[in-house]
């Protein structure tokens, strides 16, 4: 066999061996993605959606009395309307300050939130993970315009059960007897969410639009 002959076989033989190795991998690449789609669906089909998730981790809980300092004041002060003692409803707010910024998009909702219901509901911030100096430039930088309370050490997240890693802000529906009715992340501003909660409020507290 001439030298040309010999190399055109050594070449087709190559090809061959290198098409059946790609066509291999090729295989073996298929298989491990419809398993890894495989995986992720079971996992989705047995993940609760978030709000399952947020509502069974604090419904029911007692949302306790503590003493935490002001943003803006001097001293500490016990939250007002929180813990055994609560006569009104409120909505206590949990931030940690740039933890997730597209969060605080609903800002100017908790002003509305504020002035939904005086006298029967009541708004509270508690901010942590920051020193009360970044606190206060967020809070006059967003003019988040509701009382904050500091919780430098995480005692309140803690008692109630934030755990470290969970995206804030939440809110947390504290009924009378600082029993926790509800649990709902941040509404990113979308103004069909803010006014589903405004009208679950207006619902659960009796009073109607024309009340503020």
């Amino acid at each position: 066999m001439k030298g040309p002959a010999r190399i055109g076989i050594l070449v087709s033989t190559t090809l061959l061996v290198l098409n059946v190795f790609l066509a291999a991998k090729l295989l073996r690449a298929s298989a491990e993605i419809e398993f890894l789609h495989g995986t992720v669906a079971n996992l989705e089909s047995r993940t609760p959606p978030p709000a399952a998730v947020l509502r069974s981790t604090f419904v029911g809980k007692i949302a306790p009395r503590v003493e935490l300092p002001q943003v803006f004041g001097e001293g500490t002060a016990a939250m007002p309307g929180l813990g055994a003692d609560s006569a009104v409803w409120h909505v206590l707010i949990l931030f940690t300050p740039f933890d997730c910024l597209e969060c605080f998009a609903e800002v100017p909702f908790w002003r509305q939130l504020r002035d939904l219901a005086p006298g029967h509901l009541g708004v509270l911030g508690v901010a942590t993970g920051h020193g009360a100096v970044g606190i206060r430039e967020f809070l006059q930088r967003e003019k988040v315009g509701i009382p904050v309370f500091h919780d430098p050490e995480g005692e309140l997240f803690e008692a109630i059960g934030v755990e470290a890693g969970v995206v804030t802000p939440l809110k947390l529906l504290v009924g009378p007897g600082g029993v926790i009715f509800g649990a709902d992340r941040s509404s990113f501003g979308d103004r069909n969410v803010e006014e589903a909660y405004e009208r679950s409020l207006r619902l659960i507290l009796g009073v109607a639009a024309d009340s503020r």
